[in-house]
């Protein structure tokens, strides 16, 4: 196995044990919102929140000494609160349609589903253009 391709695995492993403890406090804070906000409010502020902390996460321990390029950390959150906090409020207006009274507990998980789509492209977007791995010349 060559060394960009044993680089790319770790990263992506990694990438997988960060994003599902992210995952997991967005659950949390959501659920803790709930107690207080409406869905879709509780949803848009768990996002932002899970998102910008990701992310930092994400340069920490998946891209470990990888530098974000100007600007671009900002677009990706935004973005990629943007996609997720979208997606999961269609999911959370959906969802009474299923099943009526749904619940805060029922509403979180399908948040964490909803959510968990987006993260081959955040994978992407964080690896190959918001932290890129310089390599010495």
């Amino acid at each position: 196995m060559t060394e960009p391709t044993r680089r790319l695995l770790g990263q992506g492993a990694r990438f997988v044990l960060v994003g599902s403890a992210v995952t997991a406090g967005n659950f949390v804070v959501y659920w803790l919102l709930r107690t207080t906000l409406a869905p879709l409010p509780a949803n848009l502020v768990a996002t932002a929140v899970t998102t910008f902390a990701g992310t930092e996460l994400h340069r920490r321990f998946t891209f470990p000494g990888a530098t974000a390029v100007p600007g671009r950390k900002t677009v990706q959150n935004l973005a990629s609160w943007a996609w997720s906090s979208g997606a999961t409020s269609v999911g959370l207006l959906v969802l009474p349609l299923l099943v009526p009274e749904p619940g805060p507990l029922l509403e979180g998980l399908a948040v964490v589903l909803i959510g968990t789509t987006g993260g081959i492209g955040r994978f992407a977007a964080l690896r190959w253009w918001v932290l890129p791995v310089r390599r010495p010349a």
